[in-house]
């Protein structure tokens, strides 16, 4: 959940929402039909749940997709991919229903540096 958590970049999709807090960590609800959540095949949550990923720095939300950059510059992708959205690297998977990395980084000299 999101008890005593202090939200730092919120994103929505047509019917999901994500949301980092400032530990870095990625919560998620809303609708999971299509894989958008990332928590595999189930369907619904509406109590937001945190995902398995450590260190995320962004996100954003397509409709039915969802894309996170992490501080170590990979970039994950899942959800809706009939379109290849989610890169031509994972054309073949119609539907990613967790987090795969993409073969790229984000930022080749990428510094993050926390500011508190």
């Amino acid at each position: 959940g999101l008890e005593n958590s202090i939200i730092t970049q919120i994103s929505c999709g047509y019917y999901h929402s994500m949301c980092i807090d400032a530990d870095h960590k990625a919560c998620v609800f809303g609708s999971n039909a299509q894989g958008q959540l990332g928590l595999g095949k189930d369907l619904f949550h509406s109590v937001p749940r945190k995902l398995p990923l450590k260190s995320v720095y962004a996100l954003s939300t397509g409709g039915i997709h969802t894309v996170m950059f992490l501080i170590n510059g990979n970039i994950v992708v899942f959800g809706n991919n009939y379109k290849a959205q989610l890169s031509s690297a994972t054309a073949d998977n119609k539907i990613i229903y967790k987090p795969i990395p993409l073969p790229l980084t984000f930022s080749s000299n990428f510094n993050y540096s926390k500011t508190n």
